[in-house]
């Protein structure tokens, strides 16, 4: 579950287990970003993780995030974890 806190950033309570056949595609995850017209420290900010990870994530660097941080970047940008992720 999500909570808001008093600096706006994502407090994720709780763990997810990842479906197998559900894969992270960190193309859609800066293709979601830009359609906002967000920066990397917005969706940073947004979502209380470093800039740096997060530009890792969408050039294809992190090919595994945990689920905590899937769920955390899908609630910042409105959208669900399958969302951000492809099936094979």
């Amino acid at each position: 579950m999500a909570k808001a806190s008093g600096t706006g950033r994502m407090k994720i309570q709780g763990s997810y287990a990842r479906p197998a056949s559900l894969r992270f595609d960190g193309s859609t995850l800066r293709m979601r970003r830009k359609r906002k017209g967000w920066t990397l420290k917005h969706l940073a900010l947004r979502s209380g993780m470093a800039g740096s990870i997060i530009c890792r994530m969408e050039r294809g660097q992190v090919k595994n995030p945990s689920l905590n941080t899937i769920v955390r970047l899908s609630l910042s940008l409105g959208c669900t974890c399958e969302n951000l992720c492809t099936k094979h």
